[in-house]
C-alpha cells in the first residue's frame, strides 16, 4: 500500500516524541482533528501543515507533502522551504480549492502545493497569486 500524506504526519508526530494532543497543541489544531488526520478520516489542513513547517523546522515539508526525499532535512540541502512563501502558497491554495468547492486526494493536494510552490517562486511577481489560481483550477478539476 502507498504511503500517504497521513502516513507522514504521523511518522512526524513519531518523530516529535509528544502525544497526540500535545502534537495537536503545537501544530495549531483540535484534538479531535488531529485524531482524525492520525487514522487517515480526515486530510490535513494548511493549518497544519503550516504548523508543523513553524513548529518543528528541522522536518522536510517537502517530504511531509510528497514523500520525496527523508523525514529531516539534510543539512547541506539547498533550495530550503520559505516558510513564509510556503505559508502564501498553501493558504492560497486551500482557498481555491475551497471556493471552487473541489477535494482532492491527499497526494494530488500535496502535489498542487508542490507546483504551486514551485511557481510562486519562479515569479517575477510573487505577490501576485493568479497562476497558482489558474494552475490549482485546472490541475484539480483533471482525472
Amino acid at each position: 500500500m502507498k504511503e500517504t500524506v497521513n502516513d507522514r504526519i504521523n511518522a512526524v508526530l513519531q518523530k516529535a516524541m509528544v502525544k497526540k494532543y500535545q502534537f495537536a497543541e503545537k501544530v495549531g489544531v483540535s484534538k479531535t482533528f488531529m485524531s482524525d488526520v492520525s487514522l487517515g478520516k480526515q486530510r490535513p489542513s494548511g493549518t497544519m501543515l503550516i504548523g508543523i513547517a513553524e513548529k518543528f523546522p528541522d522536518i522536510d515539508m517537502n517530504w511531509v507533502l510528497t514523500g520525496d526525499g527523508t523525514i529531516t532535512k539534510r543539512e547541506d540541502s539547498y533550495g530550503a522551504i520559505e516558510l513564509e512563501d510556503l505559508a502564501v502558497v498553501v493558504r492560497t491554495v486551500e482557498e481555491a480549492l475551497k471556493k471552487a468547492n473541489i477535494n482532492p486526494a491527499p497526494e494530488k493536494r500535496a502535489k498542487l502545493i508542490t507546483a504551486a510552490y514551485d511557481l510562486y517562486m519562479h515569479s517575477d511577481k510573487p505577490e501576485n497569486t493568479t497562476p497558482i489560481l489558474k494552475l490549482i483550477y485546472n490541475a484539480a478539476n483533471q482525472g
